[in-house]
């Protein structure tokens, strides 16, 4: 039964791809179909009245599955020219401790990261939701390898890009100006030293714009923190592990909305756009505590979770617009494969177990995301594999959980 199936999905796969050379997975332009507008909070909290046509590959997968999309390995596309950054071969390990980001109404997922002492090069990777192929944005900054190898605290290069870092889920979509906006992280080099620095990225031109030009450094432990973009109000929620900070994305002025908050570092943070309410969840040292954030009220409730709700660091974190819930995936610490979900209106959690999911005890952040114009969750658990997509159209409680 299971070759059965592994010979379906490849099939439906090769099926859509043969009318395009270049690609492993097409769009199909004639597959779209009525389907009602709703909401996608992946760093974008946007309506999602623009659509791109669904994928007739991903229609015909099986619901409660999961599978991997042919020829979709970040490899493909991957710089060969930076082989510096040095405990990953070839340097491509953008992942590490790193997340991406989703514009929802032109459907597209970027990702940038490496840092430390895992990657040098700040190249930004995109992954297209209509075509599902990858396409590198940019090359690695020439000045990569000699200017992340020395143990300085500058946290731009001399040529103007900003060096890689770590990014942790510190970073958003920009929904009204199309850009990708970051902030801090552990910069490339034998320390990582931690920054204050923000950017802004257009995808369209493919520049970097540095928001802090006249900054000054000073050593700042902004690392394995977590932000969120309300498109409402314009404003970029920061949680750090002490405070809840703003962000104008409009004035570039930050401000400090509470100066009491505490959620351990290495978690992520996600919109609920209809209730307006900013759920964190896991953490250092593995942790299950959940925060949320009500952005209308400007409150911050520590819920009670179920005694047998995950304790892990950096989850896989996604939210399934259709029956909105938020969904957990893995997460350093955690070695099960089942799959997590909670309804913050109602403060239930409960698990299911999907057949065939990957191994997700890694660092995830946001690279577990939802699509809500196909209904699935990719999850971008290595550049060195092809991605997988979970398809769970009615999530529910497994029988023994």
């Amino acid at each position: 039964m299971k070759t059965l199936i592994a010979i379906f999905l490849v099939t439906s796969f090769m099926l859509v791809a043969c009318g395009n050379a270049n690609a492993s997975v097409t769009g199909d332009d004639g597959a779209a179909t009525d389907h009602n507008d709703s909401i996608d909070s992946t760093d974008s909290g946007q309506s999602s009245n623009t659509r791109y046509p669904p994928n007739a590959a991903l229609a015909k997968l099986p619901d409660r599955s999961w599978s991997q999309i042919p020829g979709t390995k970040m490899t493909s596309v991957a710089s060969t020219l930076l082989y510096d950054g040095v405990s990953t071969c070839c340097g491509f390990a953008i992942y590490a401790y790193s997340g991406a980001v989703k514009d929802a109404k032109n459907g597209r997922i970027l990702f940038w990261g490496g840092g430390h002492n895992d990657y040098y090069g700040n190249e930004v990777y995109l992954f297209d939701l209509k075509t599902l192929r990858w396409e590198r944005l940019t090359d690695p900054s020439p000045k990569s390898v000699t200017e992340c190898a020395t143990a300085n605290k500058v946290h731009i290069f001399s040529d103007g890009e900003p060096k890689s870092r770590h990014t942790y889920d510190q970073m958003v979509y920009i929904s009204d100006q199309n850009k990708l906006w970051a902030h801090g992280g552990s910069i490339c080099g034998p320390v990582g030293y931690g920054i204050v620095d923000s950017w802004t990225f257009d995808p369209e031109t493919k520049t970097w714009t540095d928001l802090n030009p006249s900054l000054t450094y000073t050593w700042n432990n902004n690392l394995g923190h977590s932000a969120e973009y309300d498109p409402k109000t314009k404003l970029i929620y920061y949680f750090t592990s002490s405070s809840i900070q703003t962000f104008n994305t409009v004035t570039n002025n930050w401000t400090t909305l509470q100066a009491a908050f505490s959620h351990p570092i290495d978690r992520s943070s996600l919109l609920h756009p209809r209730v307006r309410k900013i759920v964190t969840y896991g953490g250092y040292l593995n942790s299950n505590q959940v925060s949320v954030f009500d952005i209308d009220k400007q409150l911050v409730d520590y819920p009670s979770v179920p005694s047998d709700l995950p304790a892990r660091r950096a989850p896989g974190w996604a939210f399934d617009s259709r029956n909105e819930l938020f969904m957990a995936y893995g997460g350093f610490g955690y070695d099960k494969r089942d799959v997590w979900y909670y309804n913050v209106e109602t403060n239930d959690w409960f698990s299911e177990l999907i057949p065939g999911g990957p191994d997700g005890n890694q660092f995830h952040y946001e690279r577990f995301v939802y699509d809500d114009v196909n209904d699935v969750t990719y999850f971008f658990r290595s550049p060195y594999e092809d991605v997988w997509v979970l398809k769970n159209l009615n999530p529910q409680p497994s029988p023994d959980s």
